[in-house]
Parts: structure tokens; C-alpha cells; sequence
């Protein structure tokens, strides 16, 4: 029901943008509603993710009964916490038009990605040392790490959507 809501807002954001796209804009203006348009579609992308996989896989682990172990939900209780993070930057930063916001994400980059090897390492091991059920958990908990990274790649686009924005306003100051 949610993503019906969401559906219904992100068609009502990109009808708005494209008839304010009409008008006559100058090239700020219209970097600005690209910029827009584009971190739309990134939440709508995020927003399917969730609705399409997440959801699935939740279900998937309840009709299964797998249980996810102490130690793997503080794995991707850590990966969502930093994903959680960087999507609430990256918004400020186009709502904001906030770069400090942006490079936050950004430098998140690293640190993510070493985030995602330590889960990996986590689920590799966990799947050796594990009793019966162990592929079907596995296979859950690998699919919400990997959908987490989704997410966090359409925070980072939006991310740099706002950083490119800004360097391109840097190399066309008349335009402002």
C-alpha cells in the first residue's frame, strides 16, 4: 500500500517537473531540475527495491522459518544503519543543495565497501559452520545484503547527482 503511495507521488514530482521543465529555464534552472528529476528516480528505484525484493525476501524467511542468527542480524543491522545514514544525507543534499551533505555519502564509499566484504566473509563462514536450512538462510540473508547495496548505489548516484551539479556550476559561473 505504501508503494502505491509513493507510485502515485513520484508520477505527481515528474509531471510537476516536466511542466516546469517548459518553462523558460536558465542553465542552473535547468541543471537544478535535472538534478531533481534524477534523485526522484533514484528514490523510486530505492523505493521499489524495498517493495519488490525486500518484502519478498522477508516473507520468503518467514514462510521458510529461517532464523537469522544474533551475529548475522548485527551484520546487516550495520550494513541498513550505514545505507540508513547515507540516504538521509544524500536527500538533504538535493533538498538542501548541500555538497558537505553529498561528500558525506561519498566518503562512505570505502568504508561501505569493506562493510559489504565483512558480511560476505560473515555469510561465507556462517554457511560452513551452519546446520540443515543453511543454504535457504544463506540465500535470504545474502539477497537483503545485495539489496542493500542497490540502495546504496541509488544514494550514491543522488549523492553525486548534487556534486556533479555543483562542479558544473564551478565551470559555467555566467550561467548562474
Amino acid at each position: 500500500a505504501m508503494d502505491e503511495e509513493v507510485d502515485i507521488l513520484y508520477k505527481h514530482i515528474v509531471n510537476y517537473l516536466a511542466e516546469v521543465s517548459k518553462l523558460d529555464l536558465n542553465e542552473v534552472q535547468t541543471r537544478k531540475m535535472m538534478k531533481l528529476l534524477a534523485a526522484t528516480n533514484d528514490l523510486e528505484h530505492i523505493g521499489d527495491v524495498i517493495e519488490v525484493n525486500m518484502v519478498e525476501l522477508g516473507e520468503r524467511r518467514l514462510t521458510k522459518n529461517i532464523n537469522v542468527s544474533k551475529q548475522t542480524q548485527n551484520v546487516i543491522n550495520t550494513v541498513h544503519l550505514v545505507v540508513s545514514d547515507a540516504l538521509k544525507a544524500a536527500i538533504r543534499s538535493v533538498v538542501d543543495d548541500e555538497i558537505a551533505y553529498a561528500d558525506r555519502v561519498i566518503e562512505k564509499e570505502n568504508d561501505f565497501d569493506r562493510l559489504i566484504d565483512q558480511a560476505n566473509l560473515h555469510q561465507a563462514h556462517r554457511l560452513v559452520c551452519e546446520d540443515s536450512g543453511k543454504f535457504e538462510a544463506y540465500s535470504v540473508e545474502v539477497d537483503i545484503i545485495e539489496k542493500l547495496k542497490r540502495i546504496f548505489y541509488h544514494t550514491k548516484r543522488m549523492a553525486q547527482g548534487v556534486l556533479d551539479a555543483q562542479a558544473n556550476a564551478e565551470s559555467h559561473p555566467k550561467a548562474a
